[in-house]
């Protein structure tokens, strides 16, 4: 398990260059992080390739075969980012995901929002390498396929 990155406060200073970094995604979440007791790390202002090559920290996301998960749960970023982007809140989160805590729910919601470019790319890869390696059902398995076809055709018969 390899941690990867660290969630940027709204100001803070930058633990690589020590530059004053702004963060205008953490500081929609900010307040409310900061009533469920989470402390956030520096971010390095390189934090797109460090994205990349996987030198980030965070102690609330890390790699581990070939994917993103919630520290210390089998619990995939995609999962959590997917459920955010449809709109739920983290409380919504939670009730999917009983297991998480609040604060690694937040704390996966400002890594995606910090890193939402990186994040989105690695997400659209996984899809289309999905998408390539998925076989129709008609060349997996013809009979099957066959079988459901006909059926089909019987209940278009039959209900017409």
């Amino acid at each position: 398990m390899r941690p990867i990155a660290t969630a940027c406060a709204a100001a803070t200073t930058c633990s690589g260059s020590g530059q004053i970094v702004r963060n205008a995604a953490m500081h929609r979440v900010g307040i409310v992080l900061g009533i469920v007791g989470v402390q956030l790390n520096a971010c390095p202002t390189k934090c797109d390739t460090e994205f990349q090559r996987g030198l980030m920290h965070s102690e609330y996301i890390e790699e581990r075969n070939g994917g993103y998960y919630v520290a210390g749960t089998r619990i995939s970023l995609d999962s959590v980012v997917y459920s955010f982007e449809r709109g739920n809140a983290p409380e919504a989160i939670q009730e999917s995901f009983p297991l998480l805590k609040p604060a690694q729910i937040y704390g996966a919601i400002v890594f995606y929002l910090d890193h939402q470019a990186e994040v989105r790319r690695y997400l659209d890869e996984k899809e289309r390498r999905i998408q390539d390696s998925s076989m129709p059902l008609s060349e997996a398995n013809p009979e099957l396929w066959n079988r459901l076809r006909r059926a089909r055709e019987e209940l278009r018969k039959s209900g017409s």
